[in-house]
């Protein structure tokens, strides 16, 4: 199960993270129905609403004495129920932080110490 932080970040992206199981989620977190589209995911905005946990128990009915299965309520978490698409920001060129000579030099340096050249 996909699982998304309902707050969104500063440039519009949802955490994210996948787990196993079925289970409440964190306070802040819904759950992503696995039959829902997402487009430009993680970026989007979400609108969610609680959904009860169920979980099956097998019990005895007493009076024909046969097993049955239960459905049985162990908590509720947030689903998210929209998805609508969000824009993926554009990369923004960042300046080097070092200039092409030093580069140079320093790729020259791990190219002598690599192959054992003495400079």
């Amino acid at each position: 199960m996909k699982i998304i932080e309902i707050q969104a970040l500063d440039n519009g992206a949802h955490r994210n993270q996948t787990l196993n199981g079925t289970m409440p989620t964190p306070k802040g977190w819904a759950v992503i129905p696995d039959d829902m589209e997402t487009p430009n995911f993680p970026f989007g905005d979400i609108e969610t609403a609680d959904e009860d946990i169920i979980d099956y128990e097998i019990v005895i009915d007493e009076e024909t004495k046969k097993r049955k299965k239960v459905e049985k309520v162990v908590g509720t978490r947030k689903v998210v129920t929209k998805w609508t698409a969000g824009v993926i920001p554009e990369e923004e060129e960042s300046e080097p932080t070092v200039s092409e000579m030093e580069q140079l030099r320093a790729d020259v340096d791990y190219i002598a110490v690599m192959t054992g050249v003495e400079l």
